[in-house]
């Protein structure tokens, strides 16, 4: 591995480590109203493709980056849809209803 591969793997690391807050925000909250569904997407399907790419050139550091940042975008798109379907103040109405019960 030269150098130039290891500071793209760092690189592209770091830049994956700096989306995690993301997640942790989006969980915290309960809310994905400022997300689009639409833009997360089109990131994936951008790494989906670039992924086909990697595989037909077979390059190993290529693929991994390239799932590393589909299993970003997946986890993004899942919890977004995920909280549109139950939003943070269903899930509070929801605990007050079964501590009264």
């Amino acid at each position: 591995m030269n150098t130039i591969e290891i500071i793209y793997i760092v690189g592209v690391m770091v830049a994956i480590c700096a989306g995690l807050p993301q997640i942790i925000q989006l969980v915290k909250s309960k809310a994905s109203d400022e997300f689009s569904v639409p833009t997360w997407g089109m990131w994936l399907v951008t790494q989906c493709s670039s992924l086909v790419y990697a595989i037909s050139i077979s390059n190993a550091i290529l693929v991994g980056v390239n799932l590393a940042w589909m299993s970003f975008y997946l986890i993004m798109i899942s919890l977004i849809l995920w909280y549109r379907r139950r939003p943070a103040y269903e899930l509070v109405v929801l605990d007050e209803q079964e501590t009264q019960s």
